[in-house]
């Protein structure tokens, strides 16, 4: 690949693991490290969020992957999480 990744990862919270809210963005011109180039696989932890006990996240994270000019992105939905102390 040219370049691999993700392009942005979004970040959610809940207080009762039903209603969401969006608290945080990760995007490449912050975190550089989401984006790698002439790499056939890439897997690295590049962000890091403070959750507040007792509280749900999970993220949204779109992953990339452009070769040739030719780039897609799909989103990917973790596992919800719950913060502990």
């Amino acid at each position: 690949m040219d370049k691999i990744g993700s392009d942005v990862i979004y970040l959610y919270e809940s207080t009762d693991g039903t209603r969401y809210t969006r608290v945080a963005i990760f995007e490449p011109e912050d975190y550089p490290a989401m984006l790698t180039t002439n790499t056939i696989s890439y897997y690295k932890t590049v962000v890091t969020y403070q959750g507040v006990p007792g509280r749900y996240y999970y993220a949204l994270v779109y992953c990339y992957a452009e070769k040739g000019g030719v780039s897609d992105s799909k989103p990917y939905e973790t596992a919800t999480v719950r913060a502990i102390s």
